[in-house]
């Protein structure tokens, strides 16, 4: 008997399946929240143990893609890129690429903290890319919240108790541009492939960019020590692989909105495990900027 006919894929839903266990869909969707949190603070173990940025990233984005890869073949899963396999791999190759690059490279001048923060501004990006490529109308208090955002960063670099690497900076908000072209251009994809197939195309086109331009400039240096390497495996599982997995699953118990607004508890995480962990610290006028750029990019999350 032929296969029936494909039907269009439907984007995750916005709002959680009737009788669906909330409390458990935001267990795992701050579960993600969490392990994603934990990137930079392993980029920066493993610089400390003279790793290189693109050692970090080919290593990171190779090792998930192998694990991806693994469970994709042991649970009999057959990835269908059909005629979006071309735009899947451009998406490893350049948009997840640079703006890992950028990310990786601007942990080599700042602090995770200042990093994590200025990478969560993507929505304001997100807006203002909405409202050019799609026409979609920018309200009073989207626009408040834009200007509360960039006031609020402004606070938070301005009031640095040490220098602050401006170069560093531009880098993490050039990642922050890029990331939110990847999702306008992710949204569209979504509709027709699963979030399952996207990851296993662009893992390993972005581990395999990093590893070639790494061979090519000679620049691909691992971890020195067992703790390095062992920052750089849990790099390639826990942020790049167990945090989608735990938010697709958040997604499907929470729906996508409520997953959104538990996804701004990220940077929060990295600033508790830079404290925590590498001995950073946000001054008082600083947390106080942090606290108004998390406010604004919740409103940005929540208005439609």
């Amino acid at each position: 008997m032929p296969d029936p006919a494909p039907t269009q894929r439907q984007p995750a839903p916005l709002l959680p399946p009737d009788g669906a266990p909330i409390w458990r869909g935001l267990a795992l969707a701050l579960g993600a929240a969490f392990t994603g949190a934990t990137s930079p603070i392993f980029a920066k173990v493993i610089y400390a143990d003279g790793g290189s940025i693109l050692g970090t990233l080919s290593g990171r984005f190779l090792i998930g893609g192998a694990l991806l890869w693994t469970y994709v073949l042991l649970a009999g899963k057959r990835p269908r890129f059909g005629r979006h396999f071309l735009a899947v791999i451009l998406m490893g190759m350049l948009g997840n690429a640079m703006q890992s690059l950028f990310y990786y490279s601007a942990l080599t001048r700042i602090p995770a903290s200042l990093a994590g923060l200025l990478l969560s501004t993507t929505p304001v990006y997100v807006v203002v890319l909405a409202r050019l490529l799609y026409g979609e109308p920018i309200t009073l208090l989207k626009l408040v919240a834009l200007a509360g955002a960039l006031a609020g960063i402004a606070t938070i670099v301005g009031f640095s108790p040490v220098a602050v690497d401006f170069t560093g900076v531009a880098l993490a908000a050039g990642c922050a541009l890029v990331f939110s072209l990847y999702i306008v251009t992710g949204r569209r994809l979504l509709f027709e492939i699963s979030p399952l197939e996207l990851a296993a195309g662009v893992l390993p086109a972005a581990g395999l960019t990093f590893l070639v331009l790494g061979l090519i400039t000679d620049s691909i240096v691992l971890p020195a020590t067992a703790q390095g390497r062992a920052a750089l495996l849990a790099l390639g599982v826990l942020p790049t692989i167990l945090a989608n997995f735990l938010w697709l699953s958040g997604i499907r118990a929470l729906g996508a909105s409520r997953s959104a607004l538990a996804g701004i508890s990220e940077p929060v995480f990295v600033v508790l495990l830079s404290a925590a962990l590498l001995g950073e610290r946000l001054g008082p006028v600083q947390a106080v900027g942090a606290v108004v750029v998390l406010t604004c990019m919740l409103i940005l999350r929540w208005v439609r």
